[in-house]
């Protein structure tokens, strides 16, 4: 789909419904900008942060700092009783 769609005061744009729905995006989401080329892209930025898209597809709010903590730990757990039963 292509659109042209306008620059208003301040930088704004409006993005076409169809483009809204087609990629799921909603009121408060953020896009990741950038320039390739001559080409401006804006990109959801849930498809780069697969934490915040699970989060979103589960409808709840997900402490990333939180996961990871418990992701450490529970890769300490695991090395350390795999180095243990490797030692003996």
């Amino acid at each position: 789909m292509r659109k042209a769609i306008k620059v208003y005061k301040g930088g704004l744009v409006k993005l076409p419904a169809g483009v809204r729905r087609d990629l799921q995006i909603e009121e408060g989401d953020e896009l990741i900008v950038g320039v390739e080329g001559d080409k401006l892209v804006l990109v959801p930025k849930k498809a780069f942060d697969p934490v915040e898209a699970l989060a979103s597809e589960l409808g709840a709010s997900v402490n990333e700092d939180k996961l990871l903590e418990e992701g450490v730990k529970t890769l300490k757990r695991v090395l350390g009783k795999a180095l243990g039963k490797e030692s003996r």
